[in-house]
């Protein structure tokens, strides 16, 4: 009987054991377990601008996206904007919805949730940004603010993820949001002046490029002034350019810098300039540092003043323009190259003289002239062809040659006189010495549009005439006459005087 007890008390207790060590096994095996992942997302960001609102999206469409041209008005992507997701809870993110002007900027939201965030790369030249394997969650996510942008459509914005997809047997493993924005207007044009257009060769000519900083100017990757300068200017040199904007500071090397190609004989590629050879390019390149100092400027313009002379080489009645391009990247995949629709210019003009015989019409050499403006001042011609005003004693004296030629040239449009100072040999001064003349387009050549390079045949000539002294002969017939008979007089009176003497 005890052996029965015995053997029913060790066969209850193995059994407990057994059932004891079961259930640890099975604890043991469930705390090793590792638990399967959930699922995760990759939310793909396309920045867009489009005038377009909110529109609300298929599942097919957040779950394989949209061509932006079509499914947006205008819309085109936007490269180089960045984000900041931060992981909320479900009744921040209610909250947030509920008053997203409160938390649009990352600093907003950091405020709230107690962190930083995740910032993102920029936007590639897609317009898109990956926000990789967001796990079960809620999310709200900003906009990181560029200075080009208007406005923005859809950001911030919230998502709780994951998406069930269409057979709602699973989860979208990549889900495409579209954030919108207004993009700020591109650049105005830049405008062009010149202090004098009507000017002397050697005469000093400043050039003033003016523009409107356009909305965003911290955010351009590129904001660069080019002058091509005609190869009938001289450059006066990089010293005497000058860029300013009221209230920034600029500083030459650091916030923008000047260079000169005088690579001369280059041909022109903008405007008016185009197929012609330049003296050189003037270019202005405004640096990262002073791109944000224009942005805080106030009244928002630029300016650059640079300063040119007309050369010998211009051509007499012919406008010389002088353009400028703008070369700009706003960072949103906006470049171009802009440009005055009328560039300014500066000519200069001249007057050619034939001094003939007034009665025969032949050539005369050796008239010699002095040339005074409207206010009294003489021509002097200088080194180079250039032109001042000066005294009398310092005037140039112009003088015909063997075929009767002189000319003056480079002089601002304007009235003149022409002073005959010295007749030709043989010659009479005019009883007015003075002829006044006229320098303007077509003062010089009949055409100036077509003459490519200084053409004596087709200048358009003034005439100056002289008529030649008649002085009486003397010792002729006439005179023998005379001298007879006042011999025959004299002798006659002699003959008579004696004759009454010895009466």
């Amino acid at each position: 009987m005890n052996n029965k007890r015995l053997l029913r008390w060790m066969t209850t207790l193995l059994i407990a054991v057994m059932t004891v060590l079961g259930l640890v096994g099975q604890t043991v095996a469930h705390a090793t377990e590792t638990a399967p992942a959930g699922p995760l997302t990759d939310v793909i960001i396309t920045k867009v601008d489009t005038p377009d609102q909110v529109k609300d999206m298929t599942l097919e469409q957040l779950r394989d996206g949209v061509d932006v041209g079509f499914y947006f008005t205008n819309g085109k992507v936007l490269p180089g904007v960045s984000f900041t997701y931060f992981s909320v809870t479900a009744q921040q993110l209610m909250d947030m919805k509920a008053n997203p002007g409160a938390f649009d900027t990352a600093a907003e939201v950091a405020a709230e949730v107690g962190n930083n965030g995740t910032a993102t790369a920029e936007t590639d030249s897609n317009g898109q940004v990956t926000l990789p394997n967001l796990p079960e969650g809620n999310y709200w996510i900003v906009e990181n603010t560029k200075g080009t942008i208007v406005s923005s459509r859809a950001v911030p914005f919230g998502l709780t993820l994951p998406f069930t997809n269409t057979d709602g047997n699973g989860y979208l493993e990549n889900i495409y949001v579209y954030p919108k924005n207004t993009l700020e207007d591109l650049p105005d044009l830049p405008e062009k002046t010149v202090y004098e257009s009507n000017v002397a060769i050697g005469q000093l000519n400043t050039w003033t490029i003016s523009m409107n900083i356009p909305e965003g100017i911290e955010d351009y990757d590129k904001f660069t002034f080019i002058d091509e300068i005609d190869s009938r200017l001289d450059f006066e040199g990089t010293q005497f350019v000058f860029v300013t904007a009221t209230g920034a500071g600029l500083v030459e090397g650091e916030d923008y810098i000047i260079s000169f190609n005088d690579a001369a004989g280059q041909v022109g590629n903008y405007g008016p300039l185009d197929g012609k050879t330049l003296t050189g390019t003037l270019t202005v390149e405004f640096t990262e540092a002073g791109r944000k100092k224009l942005a805080n400027v106030d009244p928002k313009k630029v300016e650059i003043k640079f300063n040119t002379k007309v050369n010998k080489t211009a051509i007499m009645g012919q406008d010389i323009f002088n353009n400028v391009v703008i070369d700009f990247d706003n960072g949103n995949g906006d470049t171009g190259e802009y440009e005055p629709t009328t560039p300014p210019y500066v000519n200069t003009g001249g007057k050619a003289f034939l001094k003939k015989d007034g009665s025969t019409d032949a050539a005369l050499n050796g008239a010699e002239f002095k040339i005074t403006n409207a206010q009294g001042q003489y021509v002097i011609l200088g080194d180079e062809g250039a032109i001042t005003f000066g005294t009398e004693a310092d005037a140039t004296v112009f003088t015909s040659d063997a075929d009767g030629k002189f000319e003056v040239r480079g002089l601002p449009y304007a009235t003149y006189t022409l002073v005959e100072t010295k007749a030709p040999a043989g010659y009479a001064l005019p009883t007015n010495p003075e002829t006044t003349f006229e320098i303007d387009a077509g003062s010089y050549y009949t055409n100036a549009t077509e003459v490519t390079m200084w053409d004596t045949e087709s200048n358009n000539p003034q005439m100056i005439v002289n008529k030649k002294v008649t002085i009486p002969q003397t010792g002729g017939i006439g005179t023998m006459a005379f001298t007879l008979i006042g011999a025959a007089l004299i002798l006659f009176s002699i003959v008579f005087y004696k004759r009454s003497s010895k009466a």
